[in-house]
């Protein structure tokens, strides 16, 4: 599904932010990435999303390499959905908000709106569509964060952070929901128990470079003093 050469990204500053990436993603894997906070792996996603433009390398996804032309085409295979539900959410009632990406696609009203129960009902969310968003609870606000990006029919899922706010029975519905989805899953986490709950395959991010890679636990015990 996605495939990383030699990626790397600098900021304005000159900072260097990804230093020689290396990856893949197969179809229907799901993958963690772990590191300390400022290791690379939040912009690695950006970076795959086309939100940021690497300074160089490759990334291709379906064989399709990403660049300014193909963006545009192959933004529409992944699905993000970042850390804080609060920056996804933004019209006026859930329904609504689900419905958006579907109509700027083309979709009609009544086509939108059958997506948008359907991927509403996919997360578990049945009920108080009209209701606006600043009005639900963190899990809610992450069930309707996740089911705005599935109405857009993505191959495809990158999380930064999903658990962020989330309490322990809210972790734990997170956890059911996106092991039902079909999705290949890149997973930004600190969350161990999560990432074990999820993961087929963990790689650990250090100072812009991916240092590490396996399963999830056999990249915990060598590296989670790490994340310290």
């Amino acid at each position: 599904m996605i495939e990383v050469r030699g990626l790397r990204y600098a900021y304005p500053d000159g900072a260097v932010a990804l230093d020689g990436i290396d990856f893949h993603l197969n179809e229907g894997e799901t993958v963690v990435l772990l590191g300390a906070n400022g290791s690379g792996k939040t912009t690695f996603v950006l970076c795959l999303a086309g939100l940021l433009q690497a300074s160089s390398g490759l990334i291709a996804i379906n064989g399709i390499e990403l660049t300014k032309s193909t963006a545009p085409e192959l933004r529409r295979e992944l699905g993000l959905v970042f850390q804080d539900a609060d920056d996804q959410l933004f019209l006026p009632t859930v329904l609504e908000d689900v419905m958006f990406g579907p109509l700027n696609h083309g979709l009609s009203r009544a086509d939108a709106e059958r997506v948008a129960r359907e991927s509403l009902a996919r997360t578990g969310v049945r009920a108080g569509y009209d209701r606006p968003p600043y009005h639900l609870s963190a899990g809610e606000k992450r069930r309707v964060a996740i089911a705005g990006v599935l109405a857009m029919n993505p191959k495809v899922l990158l999380l930064d952070e999903p658990t962020t706010y989330l309490d322990p029975p809210g972790q734990r519905d997170l956890v059911t929901i996106l092991a039902s989805l079909p999705q290949a899953k890149l997973l930004v986490t600190h969350d161990i128990h999560f990432a074990s709950a999820l993961g087929a395959r963990a790689v650990f991010f250090d100072q812009g470079r991916i240092v590490g890679a396996g399963t999830v636990a056999e990249v915990v015990e060598r590296f989670t003093w790490n994340l310290r």
